[in-house]
């Protein structure tokens, strides 16, 4: 049965359940209860539209605490119309066709409905509900919920991507469990509050559950932001490692995704599928140090040449090695082209003597090679032939299973099979995580008549609080919500203050974020320190990343001028300046023509890329050194290294052409960035020149 026969299929006979549940559930609605439900299915839909990222790609949204919540506390009827609306939302802000949302609106009505009766049968009436005697009722009706859910995503995995059904249970499995933890733990704390009884308190509950949940959603918005950031600096080196060595575009990227997909599939520790990701982007950076030619060669290499070529995966493991963060990569790179019969280099290891995580690389390497090898009709029965001669066997059977081996093409990114939720749950540590464990909510108040209140009514202090005043009487307050960040000088503490308007009271939530704020900058200077590593090693050693405080070691030796930047003019003057420099100290005709484009192309990035800069030049011994400064935006850290290495990369921040001329011509280049400007400095030694001329003086 055709694939998309059997998705429809199982999708109209799942829809078949719940939209009837859905309507019928809809018109016996009571409606005192209709307010509160909509009430609490837009919050569910706030929470829909900002789920937390996880860092394995799968969203987190919890909206299922409140469809469990209003279960317990109202019954079935008022539970599906928080499914409902809160799907709306979720068909609103995603690209979901219409039948894919009425799917996932029927499985979360299906399984409201099945938990619901579940409840009613064993622990009696819903909307009964009390602290003592249902903890056990709310944790096997939130059991039931999931597991439902549960079934009904692993049927329909199974089906649409003819997996074994023990496999979707391993990969889903984790997710659920982390769902169902997430629900229970908060959703517990509402279910508990009578809303007919205590209102208050329940709507209190409830707004500072979703407001430490968008708080939670920002902490994870910051860790997978690094983790993105380090690997497109990694993404971008390889591009390019292409561009100069004439590689097929994306080869390393694909190698990448598929080496990944296979160290998960073998359920390797997370760091460990990390470093296979960044040596299966690396494996074939040891090429940019080897001489070009050989890359463009056509026909079979010479001895010499094949000798040659094969220290390039040597020569990578040096460079990764130099990166701080992924050294453990470097013995992978290394290895990469080993064979499992023995017969590959450098070193002819053979079988598991071979680090499987070089193994991991050479499937996946020589997958991609065959997808984009022209004249070969069957590349599965050619990978196949691998297997025990160059390949792991177990590892080819891995690719056989996960590989896509009908589509290649120059924008196909083969090696992954591209569903939805495919990827492993992993490295979601909780427990024992320090920054969470420090993110704490220092209090939660109200301010009413110049004063805040504890929720019993009793008078408090808080940190900052003319600070805090000042913002709540003076900020504007949209849709009744606000918040700020505020620094308390004395403590060195930073908070995150919200602000909700609550009829004649105001809500206030304090979160330390210092440690969060310290976390951060930790994770920017540690991909600020791959960057400089990354940049240092493709152009073996010539380009540095420099910090501010590195600045001053710059303007040391013997100033000789200082030219302002500001109009075209200033272009003229100051290369002429060096022209007349470099003549009197009788430097070459080709070095002085290598200078002055160099120059030409920094003092004219001023003009087009900021306001206004200057040009500082020095002489230390033998070395010319020119200071280029501007005052415009600087280059993003995620961009630097295409808009420094890609020759022709182009962008409002970036350097087009002009830095790969400068990069060919000068000695050595350092370079600092950062959103009050970008300095570059040139340097050029002139000894060599200055020794020709020795040479040519008479006796």
């Amino acid at each position: 049965m055709p694939i998309l026969l059997k998705e429809k299929g199982f999708m109209l006979i799942v829809i078949g359940f719940g939209l009837p549940i859905i309507l019928i559930q809809l018109w016996s609605l009571e409606k005192t209860h209709i307010p509160f439900a909509i009430l609490i299915a837009i919050l569910a839909g706030i929470l829909e539209i900002f789920p937390i990222e996880l860092r394995n790609g799968k969203k987190l949204s919890c909206s299922s605490i409140f469809n469990i919540v209003v279960l317990v506390q109202m019954g079935i009827s008022e539970a599906v119309i928080v499914v409902f609306i809160a799907s709306l939302f979720l068909f609103y802000n995603s690209k979901l066709s219409f039948i894919s949302w009425l799917f996932q609106a029927s499985q979360c009505a299906v399984a409201v409905f099945l938990s619901g009766f579940v409840f009613e049968y064993f622990f009696g009436k819903l909307g009964v509900f009390t602290y003592i005697t249902s903890v056990f009722a709310f944790a096997c009706t939130t059991f039931i919920y999931f597991f439902i859910f549960f079934a009904i995503t692993m049927i329909y995995k199974s089906l649409v991507f003819s997996q074994n059904f023990s496999d979707v249970l391993k990969t889903e499995m984790n997710d659920t469990l982390l769902a169902f933890a997430v629900t229970f733990i908060l959703g517990f704390r509402l279910a508990a509050i009578d809303y007919d009884q205590q209102p208050f308190p329940f709507w209190f509950e409830t707004i500072f559950a979703v407001a430490v949940f968008l708080f939670a959603r920002s902490i994870a918005q910051v860790l997978v932001r690094h983790r993105k950031n380090h690997l497109t600096t990694l993404e971008n080196i390889t591009q390019y490692m292409e561009q100069k060595v004439h590689l097929p575009k994306g080869h390393s990227k694909r190698v990448g995704d598929l080496a990944r997909r296979i160290a998960e599939e073998l359920k390797l520790s997370p760091k460990h599928v990390d470093a296979v990701h960044y040596a299966a982007l690396l494996h074939d950076i040891g090429k940019i140090q080897m001489e070009h030619e050989i890359f463009q060669k056509r026909g079979a290499l010479t001895l010499e040449e094949e000798k040659l070529y094969k220290q390039h995966s040597e020569l990578g493991a040096k460079m990764v090695s130099a990166i701080s963060g992924i050294e453990k990569a470097a013995q992978y790179v290394r290895f990469h082209h080993e064979q499992w019969d023995g017969k590959g280099y450098p070193d002819g290891k053979k079988g598991e003597e071979i680090p499987l995580g070089a193994r991991i690389i050479a499937a996946a390497n020589e997958y991609d090679k065959l997808m984009h090898s022209a004249g070969i009709i069957n590349q599965k029965k050619a990978f196949q032939n691998l297997k025990n001669t160059k390949l792991d066997p177990k590892l080819v059977e891995i690719v056989l299973k996960i590989a896509d081996f009908k589509k290649a093409g120059k924008d196909h990114h083969p090696g992954l099979i591209q569903a939805q939720n495919q990827q492993h749950f992993h490295d979601i540590k909780y427990k024992g995580s320090k920054l969470l464990k420090d993110f704490a909510v220092v209090q939660a108040v109200f301010y009413q008549n110049g004063s805040f209140y504890h929720i019993n009514g009793e008078k408090v202090q808080i940190p900052c609080e003319q600070q805090i005043k000042s913002l709540i009487t003076n900020h504007p307050i949209q849709n009744g919500y606000a918040h700020e960040f505020i620094e308390d000088v004395p403590s060195r503490k930073m908070y995150n203050v919200h602000w909700i308007c609550l009829e004649k009271k105001i809500l206030c939530l304090l979160f330390d974020v210092s440690h969060l704020r310290e976390y951060e900058r930790k994770q920017e200077l540690r991909i600020r320190t791959i960057y400089r590593d990354c940049l240092y090693a493709v152009t073996q050693g010539k380009l540095t990343l420099i910090e501010r405080e590195e600045l001053k070691s710059f303007n040391q030796g013997e100033k000789i001028a200082e030219f302002p930047v500001s109009e075209k003019n200033d272009v003229a003057a100051c290369r002429t300046f060096i022209d007349q420099l470099l003549k009197v100290r009788h430097i070459s005709e080709k070095k002085r023509y290598n200078v002055l484009l160099s120059i030409s192309e920094a003092v004219t990035n001023v003009l087009k890329h900021a306001v206004e800069g200057k040009m500082k030049v020095y002489l230390n011994h033998d070395w010319l050194k020119v200071i280029v400064e501007d005052k415009g935006n600087g280059i993003k850290l995620s961009e630097l290294p295409k808009s420094i290495l890609l020759e022709g990369y182009s962008s409002k921040r970036s350097f087009g052409h002009g830095f790969s001329i400068m990069l060919k011509m000068m000695d050595k280049i350092s370079i600092y960035t950062s959103t009050e400007g970008t300095t570059i400095i040139l340097e050029a030694d002139l000894k060599d020149r200055l020794i020709e001329r020795r040479k040519n003086i008479p006796l």
